[in-house]
């Protein structure tokens, strides 16, 4: 297994904890969930063996990032997940995505903008990136809501998805 070096984000609610193999069967779950996986591009269920293969080739990605978004409480309890990805450093830009609240009881708590927050305050200040981009699709109204109060401007649409930017200029670190 690739040492990917990434360390935890910590924040004030929750912290960003790098994906673990141990956590996939939750990811799993997660990522089936009818109500999540309607977000996501291609929205059909996976198998276990498509999930292990998804985290073998993310391993062999040392520009990729994923973390599990865990509560600041004993337990450390894992309710979601957030990733960056594709990262050019000639660029100094990357993919924002894979942002799910897996937890149902942890939905609508103000966790993914924290953790949305977090993430994009490490991309900037530590990682030296100076945009970040996603697509979302637009009938995603509360990501959207979460990305826009961020800093993240509509550049593009394609169909049913916004193309998003946002510029480190426009990002206030006072977020994180």
């Amino acid at each position: 297994m690739m040492d990917k070096s990434i360390s935890t984000i910590p924040g004030t609610r929750i912290n960003l904890r790098p994906l673990q193999l141990a956590d996939l069967s939750l990811t799993l779950t997660w990522r089936n969930n009818p109500s999540i996986r309607k977000w996501f591009v291609y929205s059909e269920s996976i198998t276990w063996e498509q999930h292990q293969n998804f985290f073998n080739n993310y391993l062999q990605h040392p520009k990729d990032f994923i973390y599990i978004i865990e509560l600041n409480d004993e337990a450390h309890t894992p309710v979601g997940q957030i990733s960056l990805y594709n990262l050019n450093n000639e660029a100094k830009s990357a993919e924002f995505g894979r942002l799910m609240i897996g937890e149902e009881t942890a939905r609508g708590k103000g966790y993914a903008e924290e953790a949305t927050a977090l993430l994009i305050k490490d991309a900037v200040v530590n990682k030296g990136l100076s945009e970040i981009y996603l697509d979302v699709f637009i009938t995603n109204q509360p990501a959207v809501h979460i990305y826009t109060k961020l800093g993240f401007r509509v550049t593009g649409q394609n169909n049913n998805m916004y193309h998003m930017v946002l510029k480190a200029t426009e990002f206030t670190i006072t977020n994180a």
